[in-house]
């Protein structure tokens, strides 16, 4: 925390309000480790003082920065990444599901993945990957889907019941590649 910064914190707490920040504190051993600072002023027997309690927030930073990761990665894999509550309404789209369909989040947040279906994938699909999940088995496969100006996607797709850690599946994942390409390349070969 700079000079500037204390100075202010110490100013709000004499006026009377209360301040929280975060700084660090030294062990004995020298090393520093994260606090969170909640500090006031208070009157008692007629004298001023400044009450402050800390407590050590190590693994807090250390979680959020593990949080922020995971984040990171799922918005920036070359993989679309669908994840919808149980009643399969599409809670969270990443930055290449965007890119692949055409759909902007905004349009797809609470609707059924449903709305990118062509018609054309087998109705078996849907079975198997219903049986699976209800289950709670994860389930692999391929949908013959749209893209929002209605061009055929085709979709190597693995869905994945989210468990909580008492077990219980709270949502499913769907992690699909785009082989829209390979396959019209596997159907060009087989024509020659």
């Amino acid at each position: 925390m700079s000079a500037e910064e204390l100075d202010r914190v110490i100013r709000n707490i004499a006026e009377g309000g209360g301040a929280q920040f975060d700084t660090h504190h030294r062990r004995k051993d020298g090393s520093l480790f994260d606090v969170r600072v909640n500090a006031r002023a208070i009157r008692q027997n007629g004298r001023d003082y400044m009450v402050g309690v800390w407590h050590d927030i190590t693994a807090e930073k250390t979680a959020a920065a593990e949080i922020r990761k995971l984040s990171l990665v799922i918005e920036q894999s070359p993989a679309s990444v669908i994840i919808t509550d149980l009643d399969c309404r599409i809670e969270y789209v990443n930055d290449t599901f965007t890119r692949n369909t055409g759909y902007a989040r905004n349009e797809v947040l609470g609707k059924n993945p449903r709305m990118l279906k062509s018609g054309k994938t087998p109705a078996t699909t849907y079975q198997s990957l219903w049986a699976a999940l209800t289950h709670g088995e994860t389930w692999t496969g391929e949908f013959i889907n749209l893209d929002r100006l209605g061009n055929i996607q085709i979709e190597s797709a693995v869905i994945v019941p989210l468990r909580e850690p008492d077990g219980t599946i709270s949502h499913y994942v769907a992690i699909k590649q785009d082989i829209t390409a390979k396959r019209e390349q596997e159907l060009q070969l087989r024509k020659l």
